[in-house]
C-alpha cells in the first residue's frame, strides 16, 4: 500500500480494491469510493471526509474502532432473519437516498453538466424499470446466474489468476500427485506392518 502511495505521489492514478484493510492502511489512502449491492454508490470522496458523512446520517464511529469495519458493518446486509434482513436492507437504501441527495445537491450548487444531467436520469430510469434487490427474503428465490455462464467465468478467472503467479500455479499443479504419493505410500507401509502382524499371531498360534 504504501508503494502505491508513492506512485500516486508521483502524478499517476492509482485505483485498488481493499476489502476491510487494518486501520493502519486505510489512512494510507487518500480518497474511497464505497459501494453496496448492484453497484450502488453511498460514498464518494476524500478519506477524512467518510467518517463525518456517515456520522450525519446517524451512524457514529465508536472511538478507537476501526473505520474500514465500522463502514463494512453499516453496508453490509445480513441474512441470518427477516428481521435483519430487513433492517440492514432499509438502512442500506437510506445510506442510497442521502448520497444521490448529496450528489444532486452539489450538481445543482455547481451549475448542471449534461453529463451529470444524464447520469442522474439514467440511474432513477434504471430502479423504476429494475428495482434493486439487497438480499434474499426468507423462503423466496433470489435471482442467481445460470450454471452455464457461470462455471465458465469462474474458471476463467480461476485459469487467469493461476498464470499471473507462475509459482503458485506450479506449486498447486504439483500439489496433488504428491499428495497422491504420500498417501499411498502411507497406505502400502500401513498395509505391509498389518501383513506382518497377522503373519508373527498366526506363528505364535501355531505349534
Amino acid at each position: 500500500m504504501e508503494a502505491l502511495r508513492d506512485i500516486a505521489r508521483s502524478g499517476r492514478t492509482v485505483i485498488a480494491t481493499l476489502h476491510q484493510p487494518r486501520s493502519d492502511i486505510f489512512h494510507l489512502g487518500d480518497g474511497y469510493i464505497i459501494l453496496v449491492k448492484q453497484g450502488n454508490v453511498v460514498f464518494s470522496g476524500p478519506r477524512e471526509q467518510m467518517i463525518p458523512h456517515f456520522a450525519s446520517l446517524g451512524h457514529v464511529c465508536p472511538p478507537l474502532y476501526n473505520p474500514s469495519d465500522y463502514v463494512m458493518d453499516i453496508v453490509s446486509v445480513d441474512v441470518r432473519g427477516r428481521r435483519q434482513l430487513s433492517t440492514t436492507t432499509a438502512r442500506i437504501d437510506t445510506l442510497i437516498q442521502a448520497w444521490r441527495q448529496r450528489v444532486k445537491k452539489a450538481v445543482e450548487a455547481f451549475g448542471e453538466t449534461p453529463a451529470a444531467a444524464n447520469g442522474l436520469e439514467l440511474v432513477s430510469e434504471k430502479e423504476e424499470k429494475h428495482p434493486t434487490r439487497h438480499g434474499i427474503e426468507a423462503g423466496e428465490g433470489g435471482e442467481t446466474t445460470p450454471f452455464y455462464i457461470a462455471v465458465p467465468i469462474l474458471l476463467e478467472r480461476s485459469w487467469r489468476n493461476m498464470w499471473r503467479q507462475p509459482d503458485l500455479f506450479w506449486t498447486r499443479l504439483q500439489q496433488a500427485p504428491i499428495l497422491a504419493i504420500c498417501v499411498r505410500t502411507y497406505s502400502v507401509i500401513s498395509q505391509v506392518q498389518l501383513r506382518a502382524n497377522i503373519i508373527q499371531q498366526v506363528l505364535r498360534v501355531l505349534p
